[in-house]
């Protein structure tokens, strides 16, 4: 086969490669944002959670001057008082810690994906330009042979 029909060959498949590689950086860029998306609504869910317990927690105290008289209003106070404060809240506290640091995570891996492609594409583009230099070449080399055989 023709040298130059062989770096250009190999130059067609730099360039359809770098076209892969943009298509994986905008496929990881709408990831990375729709994660992004999900992490500002599960922000404001545990924000409103945090909201609503604390409204509830506050009802709550309206009860401690019925306590005295009724053993229901104080057994369900305490109880109430527990979820709101204890196990249930930090049960939901822990499970909106780890999405977080799940969330950090998975965008961290997302901006690395990112970054992998561009050092790729430039690694091509460097890969073209060496190619298409020693296409000129082997092009220079070839008439320079040509007018050689005329002579």
């Amino acid at each position: 086969m023709d040298i130059v029909n062989e770096l250009v060959r190999r130059r067609a498949v730099c360039e359809q490669e770098i076209t892969e590689q943009n298509q994986k950086i905008r496929e990881y860029e709408r990831a990375y944002e729709s994660l992004r998306q999900f992490d500002g609504a599960v922000n404001t869910a545990q924000n409103n959670f945090q909201n609503v317990n604390t409204v509830k927690l506050n009802q709550t105290s309206e009860l401690s001057s019925i306590t005295v008289r009724c053993r229901t209003a104080q057994l369900y106070l305490e109880g109430s008082q527990r979820t709101l404060n204890g196990f249930g809240a930090k049960i939901v506290g822990a499970a909106f810690t780890g999405l977080d640091v799940m969330i950090r995570l998975k965008l961290g891996e997302y901006r690395l994906k990112i970054q992998n492609c561009e050092n790729r594409i430039s690694s091509l583009e460097r890969s073209i330009d060496s190619l298409n230099n020693m296409i000129d070449t082997a092009r220079e080399e070839q008439e320079k042979a040509a007018r050689e055989v005329k002579q």
